[in-house]
């Protein structure tokens, strides 16, 4: 009965304008740089009908699209294609088409077709002297037909790919059928290289007991620290004898990184100093820590290993997160107050334990919490936030408009207001269905969630939750709709009602952000959709 996708964040419309740092399944960080593919427009048919495929992209994702030639008798186009696309070297794409034995690349900047033949697995004719054409065959009837040009082709241009069913021909017969494409990439190279997706990706973030945290979702932050892993070594100042130098600190970008041991007669420290920070405001400070004996840091208890310092005082707040293995980050934050001093970093009393360690990833931030790490060499580095949705027929394919009930699982690690968990809309606010968000419910305050529904810009319905929202925990919430019958509930709580509104029609769905603002700064765990308005005990289930 569920119809959501099996693989949701294979058909996420993801944008992040700039690079973005995670930890994957090894438990390594990995900082995501841009894509090498700068294909910028999504694959189109003409003159046949496109739609969303059944069929398994190579990646095993339902993301393929497959395009459908019209049923005449006759010859005729069968072709998907890219407009404006760049034209640097090289285009390659992926195509199953078992109904034909032919097909073709075009490049409209100079108007010629390379000819492939899929039966034989070999290249036919190019009309281009210039273009260095292949043909691999993946299995499974799939193929990767390739094109690499000799020059730039000047301004932007539009790229074919199409299905014949003749040697070297441009036309099918015309008999209903159909082909598959998935995996578009243009790149400034010789030959086509393995596939990676345009742009930025989504992050799929994973936990120590290497299961899986969901698709991490935040705003824009800023690392205030220029030089975040030591890679030059310790700093001139800012730092005491006992502090030195290392160069095989784990699971970050350089593997550089310092090492404090204990001093019984006097406090050692390593900060970032010269800094400058706006009084009355919060900091976020943190580092990533491995203990000479493995265990786990304790900075908070009488008996703490180290102190973490922001504006030249201890953190208000502190706190220690297992990241995998050895590796632990921890964290301070603080209101800097009227008058803040001018360094952060980690500080070890001649009192506190005589454990030593590695510590690396300085990271400082105008934020009340830590967000996800990102890597400075020579100066700040800012991260963009993102932005999640799914539109089109990657949307249409599984949403019902008349009804439904819609399932997610979320977590969240800010303690900011506002925040979207999930927004599904026309593109704007006039129309929204399950506009479900943190921080301003029907009883008030942080910590809390609500449900809008709004048609033409006139309120559906109004739903909160009688249970609070725990920042970083798992909650659970569910939301059934159709004409004049609406619930929501949350962690298995007895479902706030609604029984007046009409549902909007709607198009798309954001996850963890609301016109691309007010995002979540956590992670969307899991998201089911049912085509049908379950029933209140159904939603309780579903949630406990």
């Amino acid at each position: 009965m569920t119809k959501a996708p099996r693989s949701l964040e294979q058909l996420l419309t993801f944008s992040r304008a700039s690079a973005a740092g995670y930890f994957g399944r090894d438990g390594k960080f990995v900082w995501q740089q841009p894509s090498r593919n700068l294909i910028t427009q999504p694959l189109m048919s003409w003159p046949g009908i496109l739609g969303w495929s059944k069929t398994p992209a190579p990646d095993g994702s339902l993301s393929a699209v497959e395009s459908f030639e019209a049923d005449t008798g006759s010859n005729v186009f069968n072709r998907i294609y890219l407009l404006s696309q760049p034209m640097v070297s090289c285009f390659s794409i992926f195509i199953k088409a078992p109904e034909h034995r032919y097909a073709f690349l075009r490049n409209r900047s100079n108007n010629s077709y390379t000819h492939f033949d899929l039966q034989a697995v070999s290249v036919t004719k190019v009309d281009d002297p210039g273009t260095t054409p292949a043909i691999v065959e993946l299995g499974d009837g799939w193929f990767r037909l390739s094109a690499a040009w000799s020059a730039d082709g000047g301004s932007s241009q539009t790229i074919m790919v199409g299905v014949s069913d003749s040697l070297n021909g441009t036309q099918a017969l015309g008999q209903g059928r159909s082909f598959v494409a998935w995996g578009p990439q243009l790149e400034d190279a010789d030959f086509p290289t393995p596939y990676v997706a345009p742009g930025y990706s989504p992050r799929i973030e994973w936990g120590p007991d290497g299961k899986r945290k969901g698709l991490l979702i935040e705003g824009s932050s800023t690392n205030l620290l220029a030089e975040s892993e030591f890679h030059n070594g310790k700093p001139a100042n800012g730092h005491t004898s006992s502090v030195t130098a290392v160069s095989s600190f784990p699971g970050l970008t350089r593997g550089t990184g310092l090492h404090m041991a204990h001093d019984p007669n006097n406090a050692q420290w390593a900060y970032a100093t010269g800094l400058t920070f706006t009084p009355n405001t919060e900091y976020t400070f943190s580092a990533f820590v491995v203990m000479d004996d493995g265990s786990a840091p304790e900075i908070s208890s009488a008996s703490k290993d180290f102190n973490v310092v922001v504006a030249g005082i201890g953190g208000t707040t502190k706190g220690v997160e297992h990241i995998a293995g050895d590796l632990y980050r921890v964290w301070g934050t603080s209101n800097v107050g009227s008058s803040p001093g001018g360094s952060a970093g980690l500080f070890k009393a001649a009192a506190d334990s005589t454990k030593g360690f590695k510590f690396s990833g300085y990271q400082l931030e105008t934020k009340p919490y830590a967000t996800s790490y990102i890597p400075t060499t020579t100066a700040q580095v800012t991260r963009a936030a993102d932005v999640a949705k799914i539109e089109g027929e990657a949307f249409k394919s599984w949403y019902n408009q008349g009804e439904g009930t819609v399932y997610v699982e979320v977590s969240s690690f800010s303690p900011e207001g506002f925040k979207a968990v999930l927004n599904i809309n026309d593109g704007t606010l006039t129309n929204r269905l399950a506009d479900l968000s943190i921080g301003a419910g029907p009883s008030g305050g942080v910590g809390t969630f609500r449900l809008d529904v709004f048609k033409n810009n006139t309120n559906q319905a109004f739903l909160g939750s009688s249970r609070p929202f725990t920042l970083g925990t798992r909650e659970k919430a569910a939301f059934g709709f159709k004409e004049n019958d609406f619930a929501f509930c949350h962690n298995g709580a007895a479902p706030t009602l609604d029984s007046s509104g009409t549902p909007p029609i709607v198009d798309r769905m954001e996850l963890g952000n609301r016109l691309g603002a007010l995002q979540l700064n956590g992670y969307i765990k899991d998201f089911r959709f049912f085509p049908k308005r379950l029933s209140n005990e159904a939603l309780v289930a579903l949630t406990s």
